[in-house]
């Protein structure tokens, strides 16, 4: 059970760990990962593996996710909803159309290790796993909020591998 003082330790943390972050910032940072990417997709033999990319984000997407990260220990699935540019909410005397928090709503996320087993063994296991994982994150999210069959959920999925850290100058 958490308690209120743990509570306010955690969005303390949060708000240390976000209070620099901005549109501006956040665009910046995307670029930098695209320029880094796409260097080390033309010369790294060892960093990627081959994965097509339709279109990179603009800030300017909307709607509902299923969003699946697979990294190299843990596997988290979840919704998110993004409401685009568009988003501005009042809060007081002043706006929030530059935080990006306001525009992204996130729920129904679970996060599973990724056992040994399924990294070494057969492909088809793992990705049978993903799937139960998946099925299980969206029958949560039917129980809580009912979706019309023929509602079109589109699907995010990235693979996180470790990288080596480099300081920001702009945080």
């Amino acid at each position: 059970m958490v308690t209120f003082s743990e509570s306010d330790d955690a969005q303390d943390a949060i708000h240390e760990l976000t209070s620099c972050l901005n549109t501006e910032t956040l665009l910046d940072l995307a670029r930098r990962f695209s320029e880094t990417y796409t260097h080390l997709a033309k010369k790294s033999t060892e960093h990627f593996l081959v994965t097509p990319v339709t279109a990179l984000p603009t800030g300017r997407e909307q709607g509902k996710f299923l969003a699946i990260d697979v990294g190299g220990s843990n596997l988290r699935v979840g919704f998110v909803e993004l409401a685009g540019e568009s988003a501005t909410v009042e809060h007081g005397d002043h706006s929030t159309e530059n935080d990006v928090s306001t525009r992204i709503k996130r729920r129904n996320d679970k996060s599973w290790p990724i056992g040994d087993h399924l990294k070494t063994d057969r492909p088809e296991d793992l990705f049978r796993w993903i799937g139960d994982c998946m099925a299980e994150v969206v029958r949560e999210a039917i129980d809580e909020t009912p979706f019309s069959r023929d509602e079109e959920i589109l699907l995010g999925v990235t693979f996180s591998f470790p990288m080596a850290y480099v300081h920001c100058s702009w945080c």
